[in-house]
């Protein structure tokens, strides 16, 4: 909970997180800027001048005395490791309300505010002073109005419509704002300025109007030491009584000629023309003072709207004494009527051509209602023939989206889309008219960019809507008509959405927040009049982090109906005594946790019927022995074998308790394919790669947290199941093969999720190829003796036969980790595949299978690996192709390896200087292609995850931070892996990577928390497929399906490339030679590793050269070394073998004559010494090496060398002439 904390060195006054109600991690508050103050101050000024909330900073600074000014050269810290940065607009937190009101409030979800917010804390919500509601391309300071970008307002024009706002107003604006590109959803726009720091302006209308506004000061001195809404209201309240006085107005007309900061700051209030002003108040039933106040340049126009709140104020505070009026509190009304009746949503939008409709609402708020005429317009939609996909068209201007009408997702995607709407809002009754025809206030506005989200029948109304007098804020959600796919909500992906939630409401009930203020004065909040709340859809299970919940259901599949019955009772101690009731569908409670976790609930189970009481189950499923708290949603469902619990809808794996008589399960007719049945795939595949026999493969895991979905089958042409179980005596089964989920329950688990990932390949109908794969890192241990042993060998052939031949599938993977390095597993590893092959084949004839059973292998990155421990050509003559697991390079192993960090996946070498090239994707993959000269069987593998490492230290070298070194605990290097999916549940921020150019990988370094990850995202994705496009391969492999996030961000790409765009053939320059010419540290100790060249040590009779596939020793420098430096490869006598591996057999590779010279590695005082004066060797004279370009020549000083000195002089011997 506290990622930060160094117990060796605890600060005084830091707080320290010891038990969490919400099972939140404690932000990292490391603090990485601290600044130092010459002159007092407050620390409200401190954090608005570095964009952070005053309670963030009070967090970062705990023995801070915030309460006075600070003293001189005081140390602040103002930064901290979870610090959002570029925090736009930093509010005040409304006085005892919730999380939920101030969401609404701000219009941002409760998970982006706690997001935004990493102290905030929801239960302590009534101390909190501020809270960062967004983030922007605008600083807070210099910005009193903004609007927050929603679905269909994400671009600069539709927020130009809008506000009315020039492009170059609204680039001043946001200085940083780029209108090319799409609006980042969520973000904020500042719509609204005093062209400067409002501070600045601020002061300086203050003190240019003080000695004639009494009190003027103070207010705004109390103001600046605290910002509430309270101080912020009544310097509004004075400025606008004030400005209506004659002295105060003359006053502020001259400032406006002559002091600038005045008149930017009025100007700025005021952003559009002045003739703008008077076209919207002359569409009123305004009075001619009023239009002649907005429309001649007579008056400021922050005098005419002055007078207009002041008569408003008047009239309303008149309103409020005449005891015979009462306001009736009414809820919000609509009504929309659809062009046809009798018809469904979605039969509307398919047969209509693009056709509108009318509708209304009345939106009661405070001593008015708002009254809306809407006009509507549907989507079109178009089901595509043969491709089971609708295209949805909201506008021809805007184009269209196709969809697949199953995939919550994707209609999720569309239902987001939404259009402009028309909108007229008045406002009415009889109290209010004479009210604002007594203020000269207008009646009716129009507005624009209202939006209606078709797909989903929903209307947003208003986010910021200026009506010159008063400001409505917030905004009214109303459903209008039924979704036009209801299906949708039933995916947990959707299910909480508001359109879900609120299907059971009739069309014309809405939710949301309005308030209205009264005129803004120079930067200050307006004077609240009205603040209306409408509740929200509710739904079990959906106000996680609010609220916990406690939801069951019934999923018994028994032979017998009747036997699929369960009765419960559930009840706290704060409950009255539960009563039995039949678990018909899904149910639950939800409620909000005691705050010092004494919360306990208790439900009790009866199996079949209530006649068998006695043999009930019961356990505590919230608090107590279940040690569930928190406000999440905890999950328990009644199966056929007893109560299973979970953590996420749909994955409720972990039993509880058994029923003591478990029911038959129905017969499931997975087993029964005859002939060719379903045992082959049907359709064709949509994926580019397809188009001309490329692969993209995709593993999918027994143990994992989701569910495969029928999206992702769509986008592979082969999906493979891991793992089946490999028993000892060879047979294979469905049971525990996996450290992250080694328990007794993991075959059941395995089985169901092979079997729904089974079903749902089939009902995709496009042509996917089903595998599964024997094998694994955990469940490798029985390959060696069973491919050893014939008599296990034909057992474990017949049981994957068996296996594909039972449930109808395609073929089978094997995923042996590893083969002995030494080679003592080749020769049976090819003769398993090869008999393998011939059982396969002979089952394919038997039932007339149009295609064969396809044999794949998951096989090994590392050449220490493949050197010797595979046959690679033996094996391709059997196997379809090969998926390479080019990743986890490098992890936090328990070797002596674990200690460096680095990318799991690099695609090329970036390593520093001494380190081996040939831990990369671009090596292992160039390996194999030259090895067989069949790139088009080679799967190259991508992980869709990351690899992290805990006390990593300070970079190696330089400024490289992807390499550094790991710090041993306890002899071990800690950390371990994280999918895509869970890298920001797990603390990591994606935003935060940097990139790694010579590598193609980005990783994060967290330097408070001294961790590191190296992972694969969306950049590093493309340029692997680039890569694997240009190479030629034969596919992609990924690692894995269920590691990928609800949206398939990964797999999106993946499977969007198109393989078939490359060049064809063998795109690598491969090595001439298949034998090992260079000294490596496996064949050869320190004193002659990485020597090269004619005068270092021979290797199997050749001269040593330098390995050409190895970027980081495939150069062989003039003193005899390989690297990969320029020393290495730039100098006249250097050799790049990697640039020109054919260098590699230039002759002579052989000495043209018995070797009678010292070597490289011979001991100092003979190394490089020739003639009478050296030492004999062998009892012969010492020459230098006629083949030895640099060293051919002995001088007569008794050393070999070229160059007159060495060749030309009295007594030189030139060896190469001899």
């Amino acid at each position: 909970m506290n990622q930060d904390l160094k117990c060796d060195n605890l600060e005084v006054g830091r707080r320290i997180c010891v038990w969490s109600i919400e099972d939140r991690t404690l932000a990292n508050m490391t603090c990485t800027k601290k600044i130092v103050f010459e002159s007092g101050t407050s620390c409200l000024k401190i954090a608005r001048q570095n964009s952070i909330t005053i309670d963030e900073l009070q967090f970062l600074n705990p023995a801070t005395p915030c309460d006075k000014l600070l003293a001189r050269h005081t140390e602040i810290c103002v930064s901290g490791e979870s610090t959002i940065h570029n925090c736009a607009s930093i509010q005040q937190v409304p006085h005892n309300e919730t999380c939920s009101y101030v969401s609404q409030q701000f219009a941002m979800r409760i998970p982006l505010m706690l997001r935004l917010n990493p102290t905030l804390n929801c239960e302590k919500l009534n101390l909190t002073e501020q809270i960062c509601v967004g983030v922007g391309a605008f600083k807070t300071s210099n910005c009193t109005d903004t609007m927050r970008i929603v679905p269909g307002s994400d671009a600069c024009q539709k927020i130009l419509n809008e506000t009315q706002l020039s492009i170059s107003q609204l680039k001043n604006l946001n200085p940083t704002l780029d209108c090319s590109q799409r609006l980042k959803l969520n973000s904020l726009v500042c719509i609204g300025n005093l062209g400067m720091d409002t501070r600045t302006a601020q002061e300086a209308v203050v003190t240019s109007l003080n000695s004639l506004v009494p009190g003027l000061m103070e207010h705004f001195q109390k103001f600046q030491n605290d910002p509430s809404e309270a101080n912020s209201n009544a310097l509004n309240q004075l400025l606008t009584s004030s400005i209506q006085k004659p002295e105060v107005n003359s006053k502020l007309k001259a400032l406006y000629k002559t002091n600038i900061i005045i008149r930017r700051a009025l100007d700025s209030q005021h952003p559009l023309l002045r003739q703008e002003y008077c076209n919207q108040v002359m569409k009123t039933s305004t009075s001619q003072v009023i239009k002649s106040c907005f429309c001649k340049d007579e008056e400021l126009l922050i005098y005419c709207q002055a007078l207009a709140v002041q008569r408003f104020q008047d009239n309303e505070r008149r309103l409020s004494e005449n005891e015979n009026w009462r306001r009736s509190k009414r809820k919000i009304g609509c009504q929309f009527i659809t062009p046809y009746s009798g018809k469904t949503v979605l039969d509307l939008m398919t047969d209509a051509n693009k056709q509108c409709w009318g509708g209304g609402c009345s939106i009661p708020m405070s001593f008015f209602e708002a009254n809306m005429d809407a006009s509507l317009c549907f989507p079109l939609i178009e089901y595509l023939q043969n491709q089971d996909e609708v295209r949805v068209c909201y506008d021809n201007s805007d184009g269209c989206d196709n969809a697949d009408p199953n995939n919550a997702k994707a209609l999720k995607y569309i239902a987001e889309r939404s259009v402009d709407s028309s909108l007229k809002l008045c406002a009415i009754g009889s109290e209010l008219i004479k009210k604002l025809l007594a203020a000269d206030a207008g009646l009716c506005f129009e507005i624009v960019s209202v939006n209606y989200y078709g797909l989903v029948g929903k209307l947003n109304v208003g986010s910021s809507l200026n009506l010159i007098v008063f400001k409505l804020s917030g905004g009214a959600t109303i459903k209008v008509h039924d979704l036009a796919f209801p299906n949708m909500c039933e995916d947990t992906d959707t299910e909480c959405e508001d359109y879900c939630k609120w299907r059971d409401w009739p069309n014309g009930k809405a939710y949301g927040h309005i308030e209205g203020r009264l005129l803004a004065v120079v930067g200050w909040d307006g004077i609240k009049v009205f603040d209306e709340k409408f509740n929200q859809p509710n739904k079990l299970g959906c106000e996680v982090g609010e609220k916990a919940a406690v939801i069951l259901r019934n999923d018994r599949t028994c032979a017998n109906e009747e036997d699929c019955d369960v009765y419960r009772c559930c009840w706290s101690a704060d409950t009255k005594p539960c009563y039995w009731e039949l678990m018909e569908q899904e149910r639950g409670f939800s409620f909000k946790p005691h705050i010092f976790g004494r919360t306990v609930f208790t439900c009790e189970f009866v199996d079949r019927n209530m006649d068998l009481i006695d043999d009930k189950l019961g356990f505590d499923v919230y608090g107590g022995k279940s040690k569930n708290q928190g406000k999440n949603n905890f999950y328990y469902v009644a199966k056929n074998d007893g109560m299973y619990f979970g953590t996420e809808k749909y994955k409720e794996d972990t039993l509880v308790q058994s029923w003591k008589n478990p029911c038959e399960e129905a017969k499931q007719p997975e087993n029964t394919n005859n002939g060719e049945g379903d045992a082959e795939p049907t359709g064709h595949s949509s994926v580019p790669a397809a188009s001309c026999g490329k692969r993209i493969v995709g593993y999918y895991t027994g143990w994992g947290e989701r569910e495969i979905t029928e999206n992702q089958l769509r986008k592979l042409t082969h999906v493979v199941f891991a793992f089946v179980a490999m028993k000892p005596d060879g047979s294979i089964e469905f049971g525990p093969v996996s450290e992250d989920d080694p328990g007794p329950q993991a075959g059941a688990k395995a089985k169901r999720r092979f079997l729904d990932m089974k079903k749902k390949a089939r009902s995709v109908n496009s042509g996917v190829q089903i595998l599964f794969a024997v094998g694994g890192w955990d469940n490798s241990q029985y390959f060696s003796s069973t491919a050893a042993d014939p008599g296990k060998r034909a057992h474990f052939i017949n049981s994957v036969a068996n296996f594909i031949e039972s449930y109808g599938i395609g073929g089978v993977d094997l995923d042996w980790e590893y083969p002995a390095e030494k080679g003592a597993d080749k020769n049976n590893h090819v003769t398993l595949i090869r008999e393998l092959r011939q059982r396969l084949d002979q089952l394919a004839a038997s039932k007339n299978r149009r295609s064969k059973y396809l044999i794949t292998l998951a096989t090994a990155a590392g050449e220490w690996n493949l050197r010797e421990g595979y046959d690679l050509n033996g094996i391709l003559q059997y196997a379809d192709f090969l998926n390479i697991m080019t990743y986890d390079y490098y992890g936090a192993w328990a070797s002596k390896w674990g200690a460096y960090t680095g990318p799991p996946s690099p695609l090329y070498f970036g390593t520093l200087k001494g380190f081996s090239g040939k831990l990369n994707a671009d090596f292992t993959m160039k390996y194999y292609s030259c090895k067989t000269k069949k790139t088009g069987m080679l799967n190259m593998g991508v992980p869709f995850y990351g690899r992290f490492w805990e006390n990593a230290l300070e970079p190696i070298r330089g400024e490289d931070g992807m390499w550094r070194t790991a710090q041993e605990v306890n002899g071990k290097f800690e950390g371990g892996y994280v999918g895509w999916r869970n890298l920001e549940k797990q603390g990591w921020n994606k935003g935060a990577a940097t990139w790694h150019d010579k590598t193609k990988t980005p990783y994060i370094f967290n330097s408070g928390a001294r961790k590191f990850l190296g992972f694969e995202n969306e950049r590093s994705l493309r340029e692997k497929m680039n890569y694997a496009t240009g190479k030629n391969l034969g596919g992609i492999m990924i690692w894995a399906l269920d590691l990928d996030d609800d949206a398939d961000t990964l797999l999106n790409l993946v499977s969007s490339t198109n393989l078939c765009a490359g060049n064809s053939g063998n795109a690598y320059v491969c090595n001439p030679i298949d034998d090992v010419r260079w000294w490596t540290p496996e064949n050869s100790d320190e004193t002659v590793q990485g020597q090269c060249g004619k005068s270092a040590k021979l290797i199997n009779g050749f001269y040593p050269v330098c390995d050409p596939d190895d970027p980081g020793f495939s150069c062989c420098g003039a003193a005899g070394y390989c690297g990969s430096e320029e020393e290495y490869c730039g100098c006249e006598t250097c050799i790049d073998y990697r640039k020109d591996p054919m260098l590699i057999v230039k002759e002579p590779v052989k000495p043209s004559r018995e070797v009678q010279w010292y070597l490289m590695n011979d001991v100092e005082g003979k190394r490089g010494r020739c003639g009478k004066d050296a030492p004999m060797l062998n009892g012969k004279l010492a020459i230098c090496n006629p083949d030895d370009n640099s060293k051919h020549c002995c001088s007569n000083g008794g050393y070999c060398g070229t160059g007159k000195e060495y060749c030309e002089c009295d007594g030189c011997v030139d060896y190469k002439k001899q």
